[in-house]
């Protein structure tokens, strides 16, 4: 921009300044209020007309219009920001944010928008579970969005090779960064540019995180981190519907399962130790199991495990897997001679012993319960105990 001249310069002040000078004159005039309040007020409007003429005669003579780029980077991403409005509306705080962000994506790659990819942030993990969710013709490179979470600042590369120009920016909620947004654009992208989609974006995967984390406390055992009854009856309807669906194709297992002498620990070790032991269960059991499989913790030492296309053999396969492992890995007692955790369990095979989700639950746990009766050697043997 080249500097303003100088006669415009000095007008403007001069303006101000006799404005201003006027007004206190009147204001300590001997005029009546009223008249004080009329006069002035004339005053300020007639500045303001004459202050409005001297800065439109300024800018025609400079002779100068915006450079082409200011305007195209103004205009830079306004049909998407609508959209983003828009979506504000509909997204809310009801979607999980790997669906919103991909949504959001889908909304920005359009017009010289070409490539949209989101990474979402793992607090626990950093970077290591950072997933992205793109759309568009091109994808922007992956290194820029790390670099952007790296130094919790905006970056971007000029033009390159693919003639697209690149840049990336986290969403953050206070200081704490959920995700980071990469963007390929047809046009420069400068810092202002990619804030305004940032803070529109930074309340949907806010609101969805903490949508999501409800959900996730509302389903998840506290203690174990386990689903807790309440996920395992929606995991076991979904899976009986897959079983009815697909019939003997896709056979589906349930086993109940609990500690043998759990009462007699918390009573001899107190509720901590109770408390880790469970946690050591939980741990255990999930280690040996495949990815498909699922194990719920419903109450106090009973747990449930869903075993999708496992019939009777492949599931009392299963529980012989762990029951094992619980003999290689003893429970570590601090101070004391280490326990060996004994299980009871009860298996179920829908289709074979049972019709539906509820049918197959029970009986599992009926299973559980008569075979608690009969196999003295599930009991765990404490350090000293005569006990059988």
């Amino acid at each position: 921009m080249s500097k303003l001249p100088q006669k415009y310069d000095n007008l403007k002040v001069a303006v101000s300044v006799l404005t201003g000078i006027a007004v206190f004159l009147i204001a300590v005039s001997g005029f009546s209020l009223t008249l004080r309040i009329a006069v002035s007020i004339v005053v300020v409007i007639a500045g303001a007309v004459i202050l409005k003429y001297v800065f439109a005669s300024d800018a025609a003579s400079t002779g100068e219009a915006p450079e082409p780029n200011d305007l195209e980077d103004r205009q830079l991403f306004v049909d998407e920001l609508e959209t983003l409005e828009e979506a504000a509306v509909y997204f809310a705080a009801s979607m999980e944010p790997e669906e919103m962000l991909r949504l959001v994506a889908a909304r920005l790659s359009k017009g010289g928008v070409k490539g949209v990819e989101f990474y979402l942030v793992d607090v626990k993990d950093g970077l290591s579970r950072v997933g992205p969710q793109a759309d568009g013709e091109y994808r922007p490179l992956k290194h820029l969005a790390f670099k952007a979470f790296t130094n919790a600042a905006f970056v971007h590369e000029d033009a390159g090779r693919t003639g697209l120009f690149e840049a990336a920016m986290p969403l953050q909620r206070g200081t704490e960064i959920l995700a980071v947004i990469a963007v390929a654009h047809s046009k420069e992208i400068n810092e202002e540019d990619l804030r305004a989609v940032v803070t529109r974006i930074e309340p949907l995967i806010a609101n969805s995180i903490s949508f999501a984390t409800s959900v996730t406390n509302a389903l998840k055992d506290s203690l174990t981190g386990l689903p807790n009854e309440r996920a395992m009856h929606l995991i076991l309807e979904n899976q009986v519907a897959e079983s009815e669906r697909f019939g003997p194709d896709r056979p589906l297992s349930t086993v109940a399962l609990d500690i043998s002498s759990f009462e007699a620990i918390n009573r001899k070790f107190g509720h901590s130790t109770g408390d880790r032991l469970l946690e050591f269960v939980a741990e255990r059991i999930t280690d040996q199991l495949r990815k498909m499989d699922f194990v719920a913790r419903i109450k106090n030492d009973e747990f449930l495990m869903i075993l999708p296309k496992a019939g009777k053999e492949d599931a009392e396969s299963v529980v012989q897997r762990i029951k094992a492992d619980f003999e290689v890995v003893p429970f570590e007692q601090p101070g004391t001679q280490n326990l060996t955790v004994k299980l009871n369990h009860g298996t179920a095979t829908f289709g074979d012993d049972a019709d539906s989700a509820p049918e197959l639950l029970q009986t599992a746990k009926e299973r559980k319960q008569v075979g608690k009766g009969r196999d003295k050697g599930s009991v765990i043997k404490f350090p000293g105990s005569q006990d059988s």
